[in-house]
């Protein structure tokens, strides 16, 4: 199709130049691997890319694992319910990601959402009934047997500033931490939710904790009795876990030391988990005296390694510290045809033949 750069219009019908351009399919990755050069030398990839595949599995301290859930799609933000019995995921197929929950028990999931909202992260209520995930502009409420309409409890539509909401954790009395952009870097924030009727939740105001212009601070966890909050941020230059009192004011511990994302409280023991700049889960042992957070040194809890995939956390600890619900990275399986890089000298010669 001719394009006008002066008008910024193009014009006639549309031409195909290639075909066999390999691709991937998924809404959140769809995209053609080729590039071009300023000379006209045009290089892709031919056949077609698969979505990879991700099962979620089990992992333990030792490294082994074992398979949970294979479904078709791409799974991400794994999250064990607090009475253990539920795990929540998002699966990304063609249209978009939605939530699903798992029963673990009965070990058969079922689709929670069904408009491809996105949950980008996800967050259990105390109750284990109900979740909220985002959208990227709000923050949802709802029933995780998918019997109820999500309600929304939080709406950045219309600020110029504050946007992408994505839930972490609730502490036990309802107050919720999420990061949300502010100004294009994440910042911490938390939102109290009466849930009386928690059919029908009642949000507060949104309270900032974290909101340094100049710093990445994000992936909040509450501890389990909610007196502190764990968090990562690149204040020293790299990513690294630390831990504040919250609501605060008080001290602050630097927790990793070679790099750290995602942290985890082990709800039933004084644990902290995290993911470490190797991409293997990283522990250590903590103890709380009145307001102090005293942390004993981190160590590898298991040698395997793990996928990372950007900003989405993609495990979770139970509550007894002894399992992980993992993507292993060297399980991940890149399902893919035939793909040949080929070269193309003076395409734009081509380009401009085929437009006359």
């Amino acid at each position: 199709m001719a394009f006008d750069p002066s008008r910024l219009e193009t014009s006639g019908a549309p031409i195909p130049l290639l075909e066999d351009v390999a691709s991937e399919t998924s809404a959140r990755g769809a995209g053609g691997q080729f590039d071009a050069s300023q000379d006209g030398t045009l290089v892709y990839l031919s056949g077609r890319v698969l979505n990879p595949v991700r099962p979620i599995q089990w992992l333990d301290a030792s490294g082994e694992t074992m398979p949970l859930i294979t479904q078709p799609g791409t799974l991400s933000a794994p999250r064990l319910s607090p009475d253990g019995r539920h795990l929540a995921y998002s699966a990304t197929g063609s249209k978009g990601g939605d939530v699903w929950v798992y029963d673990l028990d009965r070990q058969t999931p079922t689709q929670v959402t069904f408009t491809a909202p996105g949950g980008r992260e996800l967050a259990w209520a105390p109750d284990s009934k109900h979740l909220v995930f985002g959208d990227g502009t709000s923050l949802w409420w709802i029933r995780a047997d998918g019997s109820a309409q999500p309600q929304k409890i939080l709406d950045t539509t219309g600020n110029d500033n504050i946007e992408s909401p994505r839930p972490y954790f609730f502490t036990s009395d309802g107050r919720l931490a999420y990061s949300t952009l502010n100004r294009g870097l994440p910042d911490i924030y938390t939102l109290s939710v009466d849930l009386t009727d928690p059919e029908h939740p009642k949000p507060g105001q949104p309270q900032a904790f974290l909101n340094d212009p100049q710093v990445v601070e994000v992936d909040p966890a509450f501890s389990p009795d909610g007196k502190f909050l764990a968090y990562s941020s690149n204040e020293s230059g790299t990513e690294e876990i630390y831990v504040r009192p919250f609501p605060g004011p008080g001290g602050k511990w630097k927790i990793s030391t070679e790099g750290g994302k995602f942290p985890v409280f082990a709800r039933a023991t004084h644990q902290l988990f995290y993911l470490g700049g190797d991409d293997r889960i990283w522990v250590t042992d903590y103890t709380i005296r009145a307001d102090s957070f005293d942390a004993g040194k981190p160590r590898v809890w298991s040698p395997t390694k793990i996928l990372r995939t950007g900003t989405r956390q993609n495990f979770d600890i139970s509550a007894d510290g002894k399992h992980a619900v993992v993507f292993p990275a060297a399980e991940v399986s890149e399902q893919q045809g035939n793909l040949h890089a080929t070269f193309l000298f003076n395409f734009f010669d081509e380009v401009r033949r085929r437009m006359k």
